[in-house]
């Protein structure tokens, strides 16, 4: 089924089906390209799979994607 695709085409439809299935309010992946070995980042929004805060939800979240801070309370602000 995912042979020929993007590494960034099967994360959207991973992200597509995991927020029909839970209900959440957004999914957000962060992964490396296997060809450059630079970071990739895919948000996907309820309301209207509107990804253009993808850059607002990974800076919300990159306390918690880089463990730099584990101390922090687990409260992400709306961006």
């Amino acid at each position: 089924m995912w042979q020929g695709r993007e590494s960034s085409q099967i994360i959207e439809t991973l992200l597509d089906t995991l927020l029909g299935m839970l209900r959440v309010d957004f999914a957000f992946a962060r992964f490396k390209n296997p060809t450059n070995n630079l970071p990739i980042e895919v948000t996907r929004i309820a309301q209207a799979h509107n990804n253009s805060q993808t850059e607002a939800v990974a800076n919300a979240l990159e306390p918690w994607l880089n463990n730099a801070s584990p101390g922090l309370p687990l409260v992400v602000p709306n961006p």
